[in-house]
C-alpha cells in the first residue's frame, strides 16, 4: 500500500523526511525561509527532537521541491481538517439526540402537568383516607374520607401557563425553520432520526 503523502516517502532519507516534519509542522503558512531562520515550534518531542542543525535556506528549497513538502503539507492539512470534521459531525449526532431526548420529556412533562391541571378542574385533588371501623355486631367496615388539598385558582392559572409555556417551547425548538440550519446541524438532526 502507498503512503500517504504526509508520510515518509520512498527513497526519502531519515534526514529528508525529519526536514519535512519540521516544516509540515509550522504554522500556516509555512516557508522555508522561516524555517531556514528556526521560526519553529521546539520541544522535546519536537519538531526537531535531536536538534539537528537546520540546513540553509536554498537546501530547504531543494528538499522542499525534490519532495514536494507543500502538496504534503497541504494533503496532511485536509486529512487533520478531515479528522475534526467527523469528531465534530459526530458530537453534533450525540449533541442533537440529547436536544430531542431532552424535547420529548419536556412535552411529556407538560403532559403530566396539563393531566393534573384537568383532575383539579374536574375534582379538587384530595387526600384520601380510609378509616377502618369495628361494628358492635363484629364486622369492620371501610369509610373512605375524602379530604380536599389546598390550592386556589391561581394554582390552576400558573399551571396551564407552564403547560403552554413547555409546549410552544418543545414545538419551537422540534419545528425550526430548517433554512436557518447549517448543513452540520441539518445531517446531525437526519442522523439522529435514522433507526
Amino acid at each position: 500500500m502507498a503512503a500517504q503523502p504526509w508520510e515518509r516517502q520512498k527513497g526519502e532519507s531519515d534526514r529528508a523526511y525529519s526536514l519535512f516534519l519540521i516544516y509540515r509542522n509550522q504554522a500556516v503558512p509555512r516557508s522555508t525561509s522561516a524555517l531556514a531562520r528556526g521560526e519553529y515550534v521546539q520541544g522535546p518531542d519536537g519538531p526537531n527532537p535531536d536538534n539537528h542543525p537546520i540546513p540553509t535556506e536554498q537546501k530547504l528549497r531543494e528538499f522542499s521541491a525534490r519532495w514536494k513538502w507543500v502538496d504534503r503539507s497541504r494533503s496532511w492539512d485536509n486529512w487533520l481538517q478531515s479528522a475534526r470534521d467527523r469528531e465534530a459531525a459526530a458530537d453534533a449526532r450525540k449533541w442533537e439526540r440529547r436536544r430531542i431526548k431532552a424535547l420529548d420529556e419536556a412535552y411529556e412533562d407538560a403532559q403530566a402537568i396539563r393531566a393534573k391541571l384537568r383532575l383539579m378542574l374536574r375534582f379538587p385533588v384530595a387526600d384520601k383516607r380510609i378509616e377502618r371501623i369495628t361494628k358492635a355486631d363484629g364486622k369492620t367496615i371501610e369509610e373512605i374520607h375524602l379530604h380536599p388539598v389546598r390550592w386556589a385558582a391561581r394554582d390552576m392559572a400558573t399551571f396551564a401557563k407552564v403547560v403552554a409555556e413547555i409546549e410552544q417551547g418543545v414545538i419551537g425548538a422540534a419545528t425550526s425553520d430548517p433554512s436557518s440550519l447549517s448543513d452540520r446541524e441539518l445531517d446531525a438532526i437526519l442522523d439522529a432520526h435514522k433507526p
